[in-house]
């Protein structure tokens, strides 16, 4: 194999490896601070399927490419991508656990809230000064405000 091929796939396989630990790492540290899944809405929009498609494209050109850098180099670094891509969060992610919510790469325990309302279908919360929302049906208040009143004391905010 040609040099700056090798170069190119240890680079690729370098830089990958450490983009799924920390994709991993963040997973894991999701599961530490959201706690069970609740409820969530997940966009499986045009970020992670236009990273898909680019694995795909990928693949196709490594097969038809493959005189020049076999796919026993190709392959192994496509699928370290396609996992990245399945295991990162998403910029529009809006989980609710029963520790913690996620909204898109933030993780927050129910403790850091600076504020937090339950209204509608939502879980709202203040995040650096700007109101966001997990998805939590109403039937779950009740039973949720109680958790909510102990983990953030007095930092219920009601309309004014």
């Amino acid at each position: 194999m040609h040099f700056l091929v090798a170069s190119a796939y240890l680079w690729g396989y370098a830089c990958a490896v450490i983009a799924l630990v920390a994709v991993l790492a963040n997973h894991g540290r999701e599961k530490a601070v959201v706690g069970e899944v609740l409820t969530e809405r997940r966009d499986w929009g045009t970020l992670r399927f236009g990273g898909m498609g680019a694995i795909f494209v990928a693949l196709i050109v490594a097969w038809f490419g493959r005189e020049h850098a076999p796919l026993v180099w190709t392959l192994p670094l496509l699928g370290i991508c396609g996992a990245i891509q399945v295991y990162r969060p998403d910029f529009s992610d809006q989980i609710c656990g029963d520790r913690g919510v996620r909204y898109g790469w933030y993780l927050r325990r129910f403790e850091d809230f600076e504020e937090w309302r339950l209204t509608g279908e939502h879980l709202r919360f203040r995040l650096f000064g700007i109101w966001r929302a997990v998805p939590l049906p109403p039937e779950r208040h009740e039973a949720f405000r109680p958790l909510l009143e102990e983990k953030a004391p007095g930092r219920e905010s009601r309309f004014a």
